[in-house]
């Protein structure tokens, strides 16, 4: 196995509990970088991961955003694959959330904008998008037609998600890829869109495969691509299920394990 790639998802596993880059990972990730390619790979928008590419002058790459939906050149954010849901995925999306009659608010989101959709509870959302996106408060019936939505975003108290989870029918899992970067959050995305797929068609590109990349992940979004990389590892601060999926577990997000371990394997 020939690790030429290193994947890193941000939020709990890069980043700090202060949404920081640790300064011995940083030194690190610098050092190697013109010896491996190194991806960021989030459920964040580009432009929520724009800063920590600029810090890690990662200039010539590309990133992978919204958990798989976006893969995008770092230095102009332009999109070189993307999957999108239609406004019909989206009534779909919203029915199912309504008839369950739980409360919990629904964002939708493109690459600049995120529309928050009053006809269910208030948003969180906001709250935790470190404000990189315009936001417009519209409802349903007021969704502009043929905008490129990537994900759908669903937010609750974690009780409400895991319910949401548990009701979720076998032909919306056909129809949609389900994912959870957070107990208080479920994401409906394309298809096609996760992770694993976007990793897979990164590295292709340069006629590599999954063995070539080591995977640093901490949440539940990061399981398929956990699975399958070379060398899935999994943070200390990850739940159980995603500690099963590695291959390794990690110290937490908060004391530069990343840096430790690419010290010691590389």
């Amino acid at each position: 196995m020939l690790i030429k790639y290193i994947f890193l998802d941000l939020d709990g596993t890069l980043l700090d509990k202060n949404k920081k880059i640790g300064v011995n990972n940083l030194k690190t990730l610098t050092d190697i970088s013109t010896r491996f390619d190194i991806v960021l790979c989030s459920g964040r928008s580009p432009l929520a991961m724009k800063p920590y590419i600029d810090s890690l002058s990662l200039n010539t790459g590309f990133s992978i955003s919204f958990n798989g939906a976006i893969i995008f050149e770092n230095n102009s954010l332009e999109t070189l694959r993307s999957f999108t849901l239609s406004n019909k995925d989206l009534l779909m999306i919203f029915t199912f959330i309504l008839l369950l009659n739980i409360p919990v608010s629904v964002d939708i989101s493109t690459s600049n904008d995120v529309y928050q959709i009053t006809d269910f509870a208030p948003s969180k959302y906001q709250t935790i998008s470190h404000n990189f996106l315009n936001f417009h408060k519209i409802k349903i019936i007021e969704i502009p037609q043929k905008i490129a939505i990537a994900t759908c975003i669903i937010m609750g108290s974690p009780s409400n998600i895991e319910k949401i989870k548990n009701n979720i029918t076998p032909k919306l899992n056909n129809l949609f890829s389900i994912t959870k970067s957070r107990s208080d959050m479920l994401e409906f995305l394309p298809s096609e869109a996760n992770k694993l797929n976007a990793a897979k068609n990164l590295v292709s590109k340069k006629g590599d495969n999954l063995s070539n990349i080591i995977f640093f992940g901490n949440d539940e979004n990061d399981i398929t691509l956990l699975k399958k990389a070379g060398i899935g590892v999994a943070m200390g601060n990850s739940s159980d299920i995603v500690k099963k999926n590695s291959d390794m577990v990690i110290g937490s997000n908060n004391n530069d394990s990343i840096s430790n371990l690419l010290n010691l394997l590389i």
